[in-house]
């Protein structure tokens, strides 16, 4: 049974695909589910939209601040894997993808500048196959409706909650982040939360993180407008 690791309910949104689609992603194959290290366009894949409702406003800048243990801008080092196992409980869970991660600069907790560490965050693109082994019966019988009684197999699975944001290998993100406990439990490893708001991008020049007098006067996005915002309008100003 798929054990789902956020507190509220949830509302899942099945979306077969039928017309061609392209996933952009950088994915490596670690884990023979993930999304080999390429383009794919492909004409069935599965999209999993899942809405949250949290107890906690992740939305407004000082709630998610002070609901994290860790906040620090982060270089992405490797976009390593997908899965939907966790080895910690022996469950099917949500589909996550993890990698490594670079801490630039920390504006909350304990962490150590220049030290790459494990990421893991929720939301994927992985094979059809190993999601559909963790669903439940009703779960793969709401699949199978889709397809009006036919067994189609989709080849993929697009799995996000809340606003789809890409995570991508060498770009530069705002990250909120808590001890990672419910996959792997491992040393140095940690969980991006907060859904869209939990990861900002950064804005760059040339995939290089731009040159300031202060950390606070970088730009990042704001995933709900689309548009750029101060950094410093985001995270506490003690914080510097």
């Amino acid at each position: 049974m798929k054990k789902i690791l956020i507190i509220g309910l949830m509302l899942v949104i099945l979306t077969g695909c039928n017309n061609k689609k392209e996933l952009n992603t950088n994915i490596k194959n670690n884990n023979e589910n993930s999304i080999i290290n390429e383009e794919i366009i492909e004409d069935n894949i599965l999209t999993v939209h899942s809405e949250a409702d949290t107890f906690l406003d992740f939305s407004d800048n000082s709630v998610i601040f002070n609901s994290v243990k860790y906040v620090a801008l982060v270089k992405i080092e490797e976009v390593a894997g997908s899965d939907n196992y966790s080895y910690v409980t022996n469950q099917y869970v949500l589909p996550y993808t993890y990698g490594k991660m670079k801490i630039l600069k920390v504006f909350k907790g304990d962490l150590e500048i220049n030290k790459v560490v494990d990421f893991y965050r929720l939301g994927a693109t992985m094979k059809f196959d190993k999601y559909y082994e963790g669903l439940t019966d009703s779960e793969k019988d709401k699949i199978n409706k889709l397809n009006e009684g036919r067994k189609v197999k989709y080849k993929y699975v697009d799995s996000y909650t809340g606003k789809k944001v890409q995570i991508e290998k060498d770009k530069f993100y705002l990250v909120y982040l808590t001890d990672e406990k419910s996959y792997k439990n491992e040393e140095n490893s940690y969980a991006i939360i907060g859904f869209e708001y939990g990861l900002r991008k950064v804005k760059t020049d040339n995939d290089n993180l731009v040159t300031t007098e202060s950390f606070k006067d970088l730009d990042v996005l704001n995933n709900e407008t689309g548009e750029y915002e101060k950094l410093s309008s985001v995270v506490n100003k003690n914080s510097y």
